[in-house]
């Protein structure tokens, strides 16, 4: 509701409760502030005697105080407190008796020069409310006939000026709900400790804000933490298999395994968050969101940035490699030290920045904390690049594929040749895509957001809503919920795709195969209880290997090209 709307309330207000020859007016003690609410305690100049008609009346008085304050909270220079006893004084304003015979009560109003004071100091009044009404506003006195009690046909009683009431100490104000009430000149609630204030007021966002229901952000929460779970066992299995038990490493194998580390370090951070508590870990105190100070924070924020920044770096080196495999390059650059040395360099300056800057921190809508300004700078741009880069290899591999195997063989079986290797360019390619996309796209909505979240403040802020009324403003509108939902579930899918690709393989079965876990005397003996020989399957494995020595030279060619696709 606008002060513009406001004022003619009070205007109808004021003329209901202060026709003397209603006779309905009384002077009353002030009932007092409600629980845990500041309004004008200390703001009247006599708060044993206002003029109203009941406390129900006292209350409404309230209701429309209470919206009062907190608009004039939003401006400098409205938010300051001769203009909050100002409104204290004009709904509640002081009592006087009149005693002829029988007594009556008469209200005391607010001067015209200290109503003309407000509207030099507040902007927000200018041309809402009418100094020139001697009727609400007196030049000095107000006169009121009482010659039906037996008084004088005017009898005087002096206007009210606010500005003299002593100074109070009573700096605080009321904020609607669901929002909450901050001392933002207290350190401890600085905006930069992760409290989103309303304009200029010191009323803070809920954490997490409202954007989604409670039930929306709980299916969040499980999707994260069940999709996570699977991704972790998955790039766990992944790296233990072409890191630890695989004996015959190469660079790919090295460049698999750190891609697997990477993805499972992204997925560790998030079950770190969920059994802290997602609630608990991105909102620590009621409407603050995590930052960098934030000890828990600050390390699931870093370490998955590192994550996700090496699963990017990690993938675009075998891209690199796979290249220069199938085109029979040897860079000198060629080798793991120098892969390693680059990307964990690049891994660790990229993160040095944000950390530096105290960017390393909780926002509305997120389900982990991470950076949150300049995320263009730190991450996107910089990674597109890289990706591209990755892309553009990949699409090179599949080209010199199709030009060997169909000089080689002069048949149609580049499709199914080249299955596997394009449904993972497509799946980690548009997945990349997507999250690029959703991230650009609600970048630009920001605005927009801010925008609705204004409109929703200001429509929670009117007088009078019950829990209803106050239903009907909605939401302030944020992400989608859909939008949303498939980002982090893409990001949080990458090691299924890991492991559906690389970890069910011929290659990992022989790895485990041939592995000290299965070759050890505690596992062949449990094997053998169970009747299940793996030397039987070795065996088959080596001669089949035998088998395939024999081939021509043409079919060589050909297992060397199926064993560049088999690498992805």
């Amino acid at each position: 509701m606008s002060i513009s709307v406001i004022s003619i309330f009070l205007c109808i207000f004021f003329y209901q409760i202060f026709s003397v020859e209603s006779q309905k007016g009384i002077c009353k003690p002030y009932i007092g502030d409600p629980q845990e609410t500041l309004l004008c305690n200390n703001r009247l100049i006599n708060q044993n005697s206002i003029y109203t008609t009941s406390n129900t009346s006292q209350f409404l008085a309230q209701e429309v105080i209470r919206s009062l304050l907190f608009q004039v909270s939003t401006n400098d220079n409205c938010n300051i407190e001769p203009i909050r006893v100002g409104i204290c004084q004009l709904n509640l304003p002081n009592c006087i008796n009149a005693t002829y015979g029988i007594t009556v009560s008469l209200p005391s109003l607010i001067c015209k020069s200290e109503c003309e004071m407000m509207m030099a100091i507040c902007p927000l009044f200018v041309g809402k409310i009418d100094c020139n009404n001697s009727t609400l506003f007196p030049v000095g006195s107000t006169y009121y006939n009482l010659t039906q009690i037996g008084g004088p046909a005017q009898y005087e009683v002096k206007c009210s000026k606010p500005s003299e009431i002593p100074g109070s100490s009573y700096n605080q104000q009321l904020c609607p709900q669901p929002l909450l009430v901050k001392n933002k000149t207290d350190p401890e609630f600085y905006a930069s400790e992760g409290y989103n204030y309303v304009a200029d007021s010191s009323c803070v966002l809920t954490c997490p804000i409202n954007f989604f229901t409670e039930k929306q952000w709980d299916q969040l929460y499980k999707m994260s933490t069940v999709v996570s779970s699977f991704s972790f066992i998955g790039t766990l299995f992944t790296a233990i298999t072409y890191g630890i038990l695989n004996r015959k490493h190469n660079m790919h194998t090295v460049c698999v395994t750190l891609f697997a580390f990477s993805v499972w370090l992204m997925n560790f951070m998030d079950l770190i968050t969920a059994g802290y508590g997602y609630r608990e870990l991105l909102c620590p105190k009621p409407g603050k969101l995590a930052v960098q100070s934030d000890m828990n924070c600050a390390v699931t924020g870093t370490l998955f940035h590192f994550g996700v920044s090496s699963c990017v770096l990690w993938w675009t080196s075998i891209s690199i490699h796979l290249l220069c495999k199938i085109k029979r390059w040897k860079p000198s650059f060629l080798q793991i030290r120098y892969f390693l040395m680059v990307n964990l360099t690049i891994g660790i300056v990229i993160i040095i920045a944000p950390l530096a800057r105290k960017n390393i921190r909780a926002a509305n809508g997120v389900l982990g904390c991470w950076i949150v300004d300049e995320q263009n700078g730190y991450f996107y741009i910089p990674f597109l690049i890289f990706i591209s880069v990755g892309v553009f290899c990949i699409l090179w591999v599949m080209k010199e594929i199709y030009i060997i195997v169909s000089t080689v063989h002069n048949d149609k079986r580049f499709i199914k040749l080249q299955l596997k290797p394009i449904i993972f360019v497509l799946l980690v390619f548009g997945s990349y895509f997507y999250i690029f996309c959703a991230h650009f796209y609600l970048d630009s909505k920001k605005q927009e957001y801010l925008d609705s979240t204004a409109a929703y403040v200001l429509c929670i802020s009117q007088p009078f809503l019950t829990d209803e009324t106050r239903a009907l403003c909605g939401k302030p509108q944020g992400p989608g919920y859909g939008v949303i939902f498939a980002f982090y579930f893409i990001i949080r899918f990458f090691g299924i795709f890991l492991f559906l690709f690389y970890g069910l393989t011929k290659k990992s079965a022989e790895i485990w195969l041939g592995s000290i876990i299965l070759k050890s005397k505690i596992t062949q003996t449990l094997l053998s209880k169970l009747n299940i020989s793996v030397d039987g399957v070795t065996n088959n494995s080596k001669n089949s290997g035998r088998s395939s020595e024999k081939k021509s030279s043409q079919k060589s060619v050909e297992m060397d090209v199926v064993s560049s696709s088999e690498t992805f």
